[in-house]
């Protein structure tokens, strides 16, 4: 992007009253979601009858929509959200916001005229994550919330796709994408809009999850030096007042191209903020002192919201669009024809052939009059309106013709002319040469495991692939897992390399791969690659999207039933996670060291590298700390584990129906001898042994 251009102002509309807050505070653009498939499912959103309403207000003063389609979709849902695309397709927004790969293939294939935006649940991090998308056929990244400045300046410089960065409101503690707590525990997917917020709720009598507000108010400088393309104010859950205040804030910043100062960031969190705010992914002070990013809705913060938000009136009405130029040509004999232009747009109309006076001609008064009538449209017309009439003589017009001129003249300066699109009714399956697979006699056992030492010898002779982490593997194993995030700063992404190249010389035939953007690091090797489930794939289209690009077997999300698995399975080489503790989250800022206030390696002292925090019913969440496999110390990443593991052991019946091409295992905090009696319980069959396991159902 240029960094002279200003980069757009981007603000959230959840409702219609905080689409006008928006559009009245002359945010650039906004976003909102319709009924289903959006990440804000507890929004109020936008009835199919409000949209085309609010999409003609905002394309009135010049104000572009973005419509969320982004959550995972599962293969039943795919015509409906292709319907859903099609009712914003008509309603005139300008792209859609997607998280799902295959969703997007599908939105490519029968709106290719409409813009896609990789939302950041997609897991954008770093270049290669832009380049995919490129091919993919996005034409913007919303990238993620962890990323410091140095890493937000080489993903701007080096993208193909504009790049848009969150700037203000409240930050998920793991990283987009990969957060499957409230899954897990209550049964809400963040991943399908329905996320529970358990990251706000105490652990170990403390609240280590939950996050200040993000404000980088006060780094806005650095922010329009980047060439970042938006800026994007969270907020879809937040009150209309919420929308006007932050998006007028920070519009005056951008146009001043100037960072806040003390008193407005002092506005901003009486406005609202938990604690108070945090920049510390963007500083990079989340690597010195993560605890300082923890923060609650305190009742004080509820006092200063109430405060602020008496003290000010309900947010203005937008300001009515000056129409510039007025021309109106009537004709004898021919259709009549009006235009009007605003900074915005213009459009002409034909209308009624006017008659020929039988009594007074109409007159060039009289017509502006009529036209001028612009009541409850979101246009006006003033002294400096510049109008021209051109009437034949001794002809007239009706009122009412008039009136349906300008109707439908005010019409087609708000409205995106679009046709509806041929649906199928059924979603043709994927036209792939790995369908109607023939299932092996006996699937691939797999298994991954956290260190060497967990390894046993019988774990040697019962699986047929054995995986660690790429910063600890050795021969031991026979694949190594990627990390689950990779950035563009400190030569990163050649440190992995430089590993990836070690372990393949040192026996590696296997790579787990966790996203999209990871495969041209693995690329050319004489590696089988695999997509973990990070990959968050729900449907057959999604597999499509990683088993066409060389990928050779892709592990399902663990939110899908077996049922639904089992569709997937049955067209692609597949594994279904039978065991093990899931990732529920996977966070950039190290929680051990906010539980204890230090971090061990860095404090001089023996760091332990693990940790459990207790949630109100008693049930413990091992944390594991993983340091970055290229990363230099006091960069530690925390896994936060599912409190009991997935048991499938005597569900063999129910398993062999799926068609696995493998079975997972996971092993994360288990001694040696606990993987051998796993092991011993899989070979037999046999039923856990008390309730403290998870099922797939």
């Amino acid at each position: 992007m240029n960094k002279t251009k200003a980069p757009e102002l981007l603000a959230p509309a959840g409702s219609p009253e905080a689409l006008s807050a928006a559009v009245a505070a002359r945010a650039d653009a906004v976003y909102l979601g319709g009924g289903a498939f959006n990440a804000r499912m507890g929004a109020k959103n936008f009835a199919t009858d409000e949209l085309s309403a609010a999409i003609s207000l905002c394309h009135a003063h010049g104000v572009r929509v973005y419509a969320t389609l982004n959550t995972l979709v599962r293969d039943r849902e795919l015509y409906d959200a292709l319907c859903q695309a099609e009712q914003f397709y008509l309603a005139g927004a300008d792209a859609l916001i997607v998280a799902d790969f295959g969703l997007s293939q599908l939105l490519r294939r029968y709106f290719p005229d409409l813009s896609l935006h990789a939302s950041t649940q997609a897991g954008g991090h770093g270049t290669l994550g832009a380049e995919y998308l490129a091919a993919a056929g996005f034409t913007r990244m919303v990238c993620a919330r962890e990323l410091s400045l140095s890493n937000l300046k080489a993903l701007c410089s080096h993208s193909p796709i504009e790049i848009e960065a969150f700037v203000h409101g409240a930050l998920c503690v793991s990283v987009s994408g990969q957060c499957l707590m409230s899954s897990m525990i209550g049964g809400r997917s963040g991943n399908r809009g329905e996320c529970a917020q358990p990251c706000r709720l105490p652990y170990s009598g403390s609240y280590p999850l939950s996050l200040k507000d993000l404000c980088l108010a006060a780094h806005m400088t650095e922010l329009l030096d980047c060439g970042v393309a938006s800026l994007k104010i969270e907020g879809r859950m937040r009150s209309p007042g919420y929308v006007y205040a932050v998006t007028s804030t920070y519009r005056r910043l951008i146009d001043e191209r100037r960072n806040a100062t003390e008193s407005e960031i002092s506005f901003l969190r009486d406005v609202f903020s938990r604690s108070g705010f945090t920049d510390a992914y963007f500083t990079g002070n989340v690597y010195k002192s993560p605890h300082l990013m923890l923060g609650t809705r305190t009742d004080a913060d509820k006092l200063a919201t109430a405060r602020a938000e008496g003290a000010a009136s309900l947010p203005p009405e937008p300001e009515k669009i000056k129409i510039t130029e007025m021309s109106l040509v009537l004709r004898q004999g021919e259709r009549s024809l009006l235009t009007l232009k605003t900074a915005f747009g213009a459009a002409t109309v034909a209308g009624d052939v006017p008659e020929v006076a039988k009594n007074k001609p109409i007159t060039a008064e009289y017509a502006i009059k009529q036209l001028s009538k612009l009541g409850s449209t979101p246009f006006t017309t003033a002294q400096d309106t510049k109008i021209d009439i051109k009437i034949d003589p001794a002809i007239t017009m009706s009122a009412a013709s008039l009136n349906d001129l300008r109707r439908r003249a005010v019409s087609a300066l708000t409205t995106t002319e679009r046709t509806a699109k041929e649906l199928p009714e059924i979603i043709p399956a994927p036209d792939f040469g790995a369908m109607n697979l023939v299932p092996a006699e006996r699937p691939v056992m797999s298994a991954a495991f956290l260190s060497p030492e967990q390894i046993t010898d019988e774990a040697k002779r019962y699986f047929d692939e054995i995986y660690l982490p790429l910063g600890v593997y050795d021969k031991t194993a026979n694949g190594f897992i990627m990390p689950a995030v990779i950035y563009d700063d400190e030569n990163e992404t050649e440190k992995i390399k430089a590993l990836i190249r070690s372990a393949v010389e040192n026996g590696a035939k296997y790579a787990v791969i966790s996203n999209h953007a990871q495969l041209p690091l693995v690329d050319g090797l004489e590696l089988r690659i695999i997509a973990s489930f990070r990959f968050n794939i729900t449907n057959a289209y999604a597999a499509n999207a990683a088993i066409s690009r060389g990928i050779s077997r892709v592990e399902l999300s663990p939110e899908l039933t077996l049922s639904q698995m089992g569709y997937i399975a049955k067209h692609f080489p597949s594994s279904g996670i039978v065991y093990g503790r899931l990732p529920l989250m996977t966070t950039e800022r190290c929680i051990i060291r906010s539980l204890d206030g230090r971090c061990g390696e860095c404090a001089g002292v023996r760091c332990p590298k693990k940790a459990n925090i207790v949630d109100r019913t008693g049930a413990a969440f091992p944390i594991i700390a993983e340091a970055p496999a290229s990363a230099k110390t006091g960069r530690c990443r925390s896994i936060i584990y599912n409190s009991v593991p997935i048991y499938m052991g005597d569900k063999a019946d129910s398993l062999a129906e799926c068609h696995f091409a493998a079975h997972s295992f996971l092993f994360t905090v288990e001694a040696p001898a606990e993987v051998d009696e796993v092991i011993g319980m899989y070979k037999s069959g046999s039923a856990p042994k008390n309730s403290g396991f998870r099922r797939i159902k």
